[in-house]
């Protein structure tokens, strides 16, 4: 990590139907960091990280990457996001119709980067990463299990090597031990590329694992944000009644989260 802020956001505005939904939210990231963004549903923080991606247009406000402003009807997005930024999406959404190592280069070979020849070898390489072995790379998304999908999704996220990497919720929908085991992949895989990387999770385990610094967002705006480790002593009522919502909810499905002492801390 360094002194270098890399993703900005300044007094950030969107609305949809005349209801706002982001109310002037401001953010810092430096380059190297990982953050984690907390909320409840309808919070914003879904918003926030599509904002950042260019996929919503913005209403006031800006998104700087290495300061330039990334959301303005000037920037050429689809360059300037094909090569700095990489995507996990919440259900791994791999093409159906598409092998796993198609799905992982599908955006290099669309913007001929890579020959198909040089796309499968990448692919076996980054599968590799995500400890899977090369026996999946011809395999359907439909072969594969949840785990296996969201690994193979993390593949193609970090296929071109992307200077920034955004998850949206990472371990949705796995187990325990599964989730544990991709929350420890990512942690490793951002590590070894000094990634920046921003995540929504609503999994405080997981966020202790795959982040250095959380945010929570509330009400449109960032109510608390600092240290992941000191998420539970931050003294900060929206963070404390969140923490105390997803205790209860893991409690209800017989889970039981693991201790502050016995936790994995990044």
């Amino acid at each position: 990590m360094n002194d270098k802020v890399k993703i900005e956001v300044r007094n950030l505005h969107k609305s949809f139907d005349g209801t706002q939904i982001l109310k002037g939210v401001d953010l810092e990231i430096r380059d190297g960091e990982a953050w984690v963004l907390l909320g409840s549903s309808g919070s914003g923080k879904s918003v926030l990280l599509k904002c950042i991606l260019g996929l919503l247009d913005v209403d006031a406000g800006n998104v700087l990457v290495d300061g330039a402003v990334a959301n303005s009807h000037e920037t050429n997005k689809s360059s300037y996001f094909l090569n700095k930024i990489g995507m996990l999406f919440q259900r791994s959404a791999l093409f159906d119709s598409m092998t796993v190592w198609e799905n992982i280069v599908f955006r290099l070979m669309q913007t001929k980067v890579c020959t198909p020849a040089e796309g499968r070898q990448l692919a076996l390489q980054k599968l590799s990463l995500v400890n899977m072995g090369s026996g999946v790379a011809d395999l359907m998304p439909a072969d594969l299990s949840g785990g296996m999908q969201k690994r193979v999704a993390l593949a193609r996220a970090i296929a071109g090597n992307p200077q920034i990497l955004l998850l949206d919720e990472p371990t949705a929908g796995l187990d325990p031990i599964l989730s544990k085991g991709i929350s420890h992949l990512i942690a490793d895989i951002t590590e070894e590329l000094n990634t920046t990387v921003i995540s929504i999770t609503n999994d405080i385990d997981s966020a202790l694992v795959i982040s250095d610094y959380a945010a929570m967002v509330h009400n449109g705006l960032i109510s608390w944000s600092g240290p992941t480790q000191e998420i539970e002593t931050s003294g900060d009522p929206q963070v404390e009644k969140y923490i105390h919502g997803w205790v209860a909810e893991r409690a209800k499905r017989g889970e039981q989260p693991n201790s502050k002492k016995e936790r994995p801390l990044a």
